[in-house]
């Protein structure tokens, strides 16, 4: 079990490392006054790392701070949310969604999605994907839910991580695919240009609903889909 989380890590580090150079090194970063500081140790598909981290989370910025060689490291785009961040995240409603939006077509890659990290079979795991995707499954869970509740879980391993996920999960992986992609196994990891589609989608969307009321909002969702209902792109 251990090597298989040393091998995870690897990966993941192999596909996020350019991230880090979009990172800010010691305070000279100025971070919002409303930012809420959160610790949250979940292992997740696309954060299994086990450095030390604290999650920023603000209606207008998502980051995380860490320790590294003695420097303090900012970096604004977020590997994964773990059920506290997730929490933060969706108590800010409607008002945190345009900046969300902002971030769907970010060009850093890694693990998106929800995959059960004490799973032995990795075929189902995307790598390389667009983390992107993990700030778009947020405006849905937004929509779909009018908060996010945990469930008491009292067994480790694969078990208690798929109850302890499961009030955070709309779909089966939590990825976005292309339409006719939906049933396929296998389908190609989502380019940056398909990015860049879906956060027109999101965008066009939330120009022509951004004055709904939460309630109005989620009764959209239950009743007729999210954004990307009826276009090239589905979430499965």
């Amino acid at each position: 079990m251990r090597l298989r989380y040393i091998f995870l890590s690897f990966l993941t580090a192999i596909f996020v490392a350019p991230t880090l150079g979009q990172s800010a090194t010691g305070s000279s970063m100025t971070l919002p006054l409303d930012v809420a500081i959160i610790r949250d140790s979940t292992p997740l598909s696309n954060n299994l790392s086990s450095q030390d981290k604290e999650f920023l989370v603000s209606k207008h910025y998502i980051g995380i701070r860490y320790v590294c060689n003695q420097d303090t490291i900012l970096e604004e785009h977020v590997l994964g949310f773990p059920p506290n961040v997730m929490k933060e995240i969706h108590s800010h409603g409607k008002e945190i969604i345009p900046y969300l939006i902002s971030q769907i077509d970010i060009d850093d890659k890694g693990i998106a999605g929800f995959v059960n990290p004490y799973e032995s079979n990795l075929q189902d795991m995307v790598i390389g994907s667009p983390l992107g995707i993990n700030y778009a499954y947020m405006i849905e869970l937004i929509m779909a839910k009018d908060s996010l509740k945990d469930k008491p879980v009292v067994v480790d391993g694969y078990s208690s991580w798929e109850e302890k996920m499961e009030p955070y999960k709309l779909f089966g992986q939590c990825v976005i695919v292309r339409e006719k992609d939906k049933d396929n196994p296998t389908a190609s990891i989502l380019s940056s240009d398909d990015m860049k589609a879906i956060k027109k989608i999101y965008s066009i969307w939330w120009e022509n609903n951004k004055n709904d009321s939460p309630e109005s909002l989620r009764k959209k969702w239950i009743e007729s889909g999210g954004p990307l209902r009826n276009t090239s792109y589905t979430w499965r």
